[in-house]
């Protein structure tokens, strides 16, 4: 069967086979999306919430209260942390939010949904070659960079 020629029964079992074969297998670059507790544990359990804890106990056991000012900034900004985290995730998930009207031979992105009616689709890009390994990719490679260059200002 031609590449661009469309069937509703689907692949044969040959055609899976040559796909496999060819390396085209829908096979996620980043499988490990976070569940919501692992984000929150993420953003929680760290080295400078350990730190903060600490000098919160110890000016709790001196008695100096006023000396805790500090204590809703850091809680917030752990709140913060966590809900744009799973924002994000959610949003890499399910796709925009926003009901978009698709006509014939309109791609989809992946998180597509059908809102009502029905639909038909194929499958172009698989694997690393899908719009959300190439996305989850790309924000790796920002983020590294961007880790990189805040830790060498930070040392300067």
């Amino acid at each position: 069967m031609d590449e661009k020629q469309t069937s509703l029964n689907g692949l044969t079992h040959e055609e899976i086979k040559q796909r496999v074969q060819a390396g085209k297998v829908n096979k996620a670059v980043d499988d490990q999306f976070k569940s919501n507790a692992q984000i929150i544990k993420e953003n929680v359990v760290t080295y400078f919430n350990l730190i903060f804890l600490v000098l919160a106990l110890l000016l709790v056991l001196v008695g100096a209260w006023n000396d805790l000012t500090f204590l809703p900034v850091i809680i917030l900004n752990t709140v913060i942390g966590i809900v744009q985290e799973i924002r994000v995730n959610e949003s890499l998930l399910t796709g925009e939010s926003d009901e978009i009207k698709k006509t014939k031979d309109s791609g989809l992105m992946s998180g597509s949904f059908v809102v009502s009616d029905k639909a038909y689709a194929r499958l172009e890009k698989v694997g690393k070659d899908s719009y959300i390994s190439k996305l989850t990719l790309e924000a790796k490679k920002m983020g590294a960079a961007s880790s990189r260059k805040w830790c060498a200002q930070s040392i300067k």
